[in-house]
């Protein structure tokens, strides 16, 4: 059985999308769901798991479905600043585990705050 995949973008042929290296990410992150056009909070922060990350996009995991497709990001840099990114979900998969795997692209960086 295969997890089924939902995609708001017309997947490319072979199915791979990913332009650039992913590196293992494994890291709690908050989510905010934006209105797609004002990019004004519409939502409570959601708490989910990065699984990995390259220089435009992340993937990561989650317990209840997202209904929105763009989102606020905020994560901890190495280092320890904290970093957030407006983020356009592209696809969404329900696992065999009974959770969801997601994946976004960076949209723009909205700042670097030193902890």
């Amino acid at each position: 059985m295969n997890d089924a995949e939902v995609s708001w973008q017309r997947a490319g042929p072979g199915g791979e999308r990913r332009q650039q290296h992913r590196y293992d990410f494994n890291q709690t992150i908050c989510l905010l769901p934006l209105d797609e056009h004002s990019e004004k909070p519409v939502g409570d922060a959601l708490y989910v798991e990065a699984c990995d990350i390259s220089v435009s996009g992340i993937g990561f995991s989650h317990d209840v479905p997202l209904p929105f497709k763009k989102v606020s990001i905020t994560l901890m840099l190495p280092g320890g600043n904290m970093i957030t990114a407006i983020t356009r979900l592209l696809w969404c998969r329900f696992t065999r585990e009974g959770r969801y795997q997601s994946g976004g692209q960076f949209v723009r960086c909205n700042g670097v705050k030193a902890s």
